[in-house]
């Protein structure tokens, strides 16, 4: 497999933002998303780390209403969460009309 050229890369996902949502902390990780987002040409928000938002434990917002609002917003999701469940609900949860 060879290495395409950026300039290919940033033609295929142009204009797309990218929610990233990282309620588990992984550096390295969420800098790949990050970088990947980038090369593709695309956009990215989010956080990366839980508690510093009302997603986190003091304000308790919910997970769905987190994804439900910010899907307004962004064209795909990113989800890193210490449990399977969330990212498997919000395939049936609805995205914003």
């Amino acid at each position: 497999m060879s290495r395409q050229p950026r300039a290919d890369l940033a033609r295929i996902a142009p204009y797309t933002t990218v929610d990233l949502q990282f309620h588990q902390n992984s550096t390295r990780t969420m800098i790949s998303c990050q970088a990947a987002t980038s090369l593709l040409g695309g956009k990215y928000a989010g956080f990366a780390d839980a508690k510093t938002t009302r997603a986190g434990n003091f304000f308790t917002e919910t997970l769905e209403d987190t994804v439900r609002v910010l899907s307004c917003h962004t064209d795909l999701l990113m989800l890193r969460h210490v449990d399977d469940t969330p990212a498997n609900a919000q395939l049936r949860w609805p995205r914003c009309q």
